[in-house]
């Protein structure tokens, strides 16, 4: 019998859940840990793999989603900065000034996607939740 941890996952499959989360393809993973591809959607197919994967994405998301918000509180100081330059002009390199603002730009779009792709998140997590409550004793899988 093989030997499962806490969360009833071998090792192996614990090593695909991370893998995956890494962002490994299947293949990848396959030729990584010996395994067949059925072995691997068998994995994939397991509750115990589906929930660890689940909190393994959920902490990378949460992980970016504060990075993005720490480098916020930069990019908005450039925009300060961007923003107090004299009307007459820049002292200076205007090409470097529209690389940063152009890059504060893109920080404060993608933090502003992050809070919208978490808010998505949360909506359907309420949506699985009712659907696997109004279908259990059915037949099929969500």
């Amino acid at each position: 019998m093989k030997n499962l941890n806490h969360s009833g996952l071998t090792d192996r499959e614990l090593v695909a859940v991370a893998k995956f989360v890494q962002g490994a393809t299947p293949g990848e993973i396959c030729e990584d840990l010996q395994i067949h591809p059925t072995t691997l959607m068998r994995w994939r197919n397991k509750p115990a793999f589906i929930e660890a994967m689940r909190k393994g994405r959920d902490f990378v998301w949460s992980m970016v989603a504060n990075r993005l918000v720490d480098e916020c509180l930069s990019t908005t100081a450039v925009v300060r900065e961007m923003r107090d330059l004299p009307v007459n002009g820049f002292v200076g390199d205007t090409k470097v000034a529209n690389v940063k603002l152009s890059a504060s730009r893109l920080l404060l779009e993608y933090a502003a996607r992050s809070q919208d792709i978490e808010s998505l998140k949360n909506r359907l997590e309420v949506v699985e939740a009712r659907l696997a409550s109004e279908g259990e004793g059915n037949d099929y899988k969500i």
